[in-house]
């Protein structure tokens, strides 16, 4: 199973909302570096690079900045996006955590007054 295929499956359905969108990355990579996107009859992805001619054969594809730029703040944009959902549930965590814990001392508490 390809990278892809394993990040998208092991999503876990309520937070769904809060991973990178991989799939939208993937295709910004694709037209920045100007690729052709196919799989094979596997679903395995197969990246190929569009026909050119002969002169322009031996030089690399270098992204134009717009591109480069656009791929860079959507990047940012769900780095950001992942960041901000897991400092939040962190933070939820964190509260329910101090509930139990003063939960937990009251019961504490009351037990060793019973025993006393």
């Amino acid at each position: 199973m390809r990278f892809g295929d394993k990040f998208l499956n092991g999503q876990h359905p309520p937070w769904q909302q809060s991973y990178i969108d991989y799939i939208r990355l993937k295709q910004l990579i694709y037209q920045l570096f100007d690729l052709e996107h196919a799989t094979d009859e596997n679903n395995v992805d197969i990246i190929e690079s569009p026909p050119s001619d002969v002169s322009s054969s031996s030089s690399r594809h270098l992204p134009d900045i717009k591109t480069s730029n656009e791929f860079q703040q959507q990047l940012n944009n769900e780095v950001q996006k992942a960041l901000l959902f897991l400092l939040g549930t962190l933070g939820e965590m964190a509260s329910e955590l101090s509930e139990l814990s003063e939960e937990f001392i009251t019961l504490s508490a009351n037990v060793q007054l019973q025993l006393n």
